[in-house]
């Protein structure tokens, strides 16, 4: 009998939850710890990876090649300020906790954001934001690292 190591349950535990998958036609995320998500709407334009400390934070990083491709037909930038922060629902509901970065970003002004429970660390480095409002981050109830690096802000408005 052939011994089995701990990537034959891994591959074993992936096989098992692509059945459930197929027999369920749920949408449903499925990933082994060291690789990238596959099926989240958000990882089509965001690079998401699983945390290879321990396996229960992801890591979505935005990308502007990616979003191109995403968008084709539509040709539009991305707009930062009204985009849904519930696109990570579909991400938060196997994973708890995200580590979301966006960077490279033309966001002039950060008024109060929609948020997600999901998020505790938010990088918003080098996205040429001048003014945000003191409030910008009050619905992001878990966060517990914000970064704002190498913006130009002048204005903090509500202070």
């Amino acid at each position: 009998m052939a011994r089995r190591t701990p990537k034959h349950f891994q591959v074993g535990r992936w096989l098992v939850q692509l059945w459930l998958m197929s027999g369920l036609m749920m949408p449903v995320i499925v990933y082994a710890s060291d690789e990238p998500l596959q099926t989240a709407k958000v990882c089509q334009y965001m690079q998401c990876t699983v945390s290879e400390n321990d396996g229960a934070q992801v890591r979505l990083r935005f990308n502007h090649t990616m979003w191109k491709q995403y968008s084709g037909s539509f040709n539009q930038e991305f707009d930062f300020t009204s985009w849904s922060w519930s696109e990570l629902d579909s991400v938060a509901e196997a994973n708890p906790t995200l580590e979301v970065t966006f960077n490279g970003l033309e966001v002039p002004h950060v008024d109060i954001l929609q948020g997600h429970d999901g998020v505790v660390s938010l990088n918003l480095d080098e996205n040429q934001i001048t003014a945000m409002e003191a409030e910008a981050f009050v619905n992001f109830k878990m966060l517990t690292v914000l970064s704002l690096r190498r913006n130009m802000i002048t204005a903090v408005n509500g202070m």
